[in-house]
């Protein structure tokens, strides 16, 4: 049996802990709300997301799946990857319930995943994302591009790959492939 004094003090304890738990939630409840109820925020959270690879695997698909409007299309296995450098909004129009966002990548290469190559290109480009205001907060109406990321970020997808490859024709085709993106230089 625990005495009166010290169950009051594990009550209280429990209670303070209870309330830090709460405050933490709806923190989190409170930034998410803020997010999407800019167009601008929610296409650089998907972006960011996916810079840091999380539309390559099933694992991690629902850091952007959740900033898409419902029922969208599933994705599906990408053949191809394109590696940037950075990303930054660009521009943000917004009419009524809907908002087109423009985001602009420093674009550094494609990786082929069938052929197991690199394309280099160093050049900028554009994309659009189109947004839809549903239930009040502001939506991506589909994804628009490859996934686009970050150089770290192919490096252990490629090397998550080779450690579940099967074959050896595979396995140095892979740690070619690494080997071509460990050498791509960005700027």
């Amino acid at each position: 049996m625990i005495p009166a004094k010290e169950m009051k003090i594990l009550l209280l304890m429990f209670i303070l802990f209870a309330l830090a738990l709460s405050a933490c939630a709806t923190g989190e409840a409170k930034k998410d709300l803020v997010l999407a109820n800019k167009p601008e925020l929610v296409v650089y959270e998907y972006c960011k997301a996916d810079a840091y690879g999380a539309r390559l695997s099933t694992d991690t698909v629902k850091a952007t799946t959740k900033f898409y409007v419902q029922n969208s299309p599933p994705e599906l296995g990408w053949t191809y990857i394109y590696l940037i450098s950075d990303f930054k909004v660009q521009q943000t129009l917004v009419e009524g319930d809907t908002a087109k966002v423009f985001i602009i990548y420093d674009y550094l290469a494609t990786l082929d995943l069938v052929k197991k190559d690199v394309y280099v290109e160093d050049f900028p480009f554009l994309v659009e994302f189109n947004l839809t205001k549903e239930n009040g907060l502001w939506k991506i109406n589909s994804f628009k591009t490859l996934p686009c990321v970050y150089k770290d970020a192919a490096l252990a997808f490629l090397k998550n790959q080779f450690k579940s490859s099967t074959n050896q024709d595979e396995e140095d085709r892979l740690l070619a492939l690494i080997e071509k993106v460990k050498a791509l230089k960005e700027d």
